[in-house]
């Protein structure tokens, strides 16, 4: 997993957004904000509307942590794509405002 991907977790798991994985990495850990289906949070500073890989709303009160494993395709993990770039900038804003850095 990488920063910026979209996946379906493994079992009942969430759709997330990977925002970190470095920090965490010998953790077995990454840091994901958890996505919910588009248009359910208005575009504000706390939530980003993502059109690719699929639509949703990243909103970033929603941050976990989440192991390794649950990203394993073999465990039916599915890695979607990742958002660009653009998109990418606009939720670390809005994580940098929640978290007050």
């Amino acid at each position: 997993m990488r920063r910026a991907e979209v996946w379906d977790t493994a079992g009942d798991g969430p759709r997330v957004l990977v925002v970190s994985i470095s920090e965490t990495a010998s953790l077995g850990a990454a840091i994901v904000v958890v996505l919910h289906p588009a248009g359910q949070y208005p575009d504000t500073v706390l939530s980003v509307e993502l059109k690719v890989p699929v639509p949703a709303s990243a909103f970033v009160l929603n941050l976990a942590q989440m192991r390794a494993s649950r990203f394993d395709p073999a465990a039916g993990a599915r890695r979607l794509g990742s958002i660009d770039e653009a998109d990418m900038t606009k939720v670390e804003e809005a994580l940098r405002a929640v978290l007050g850095l």
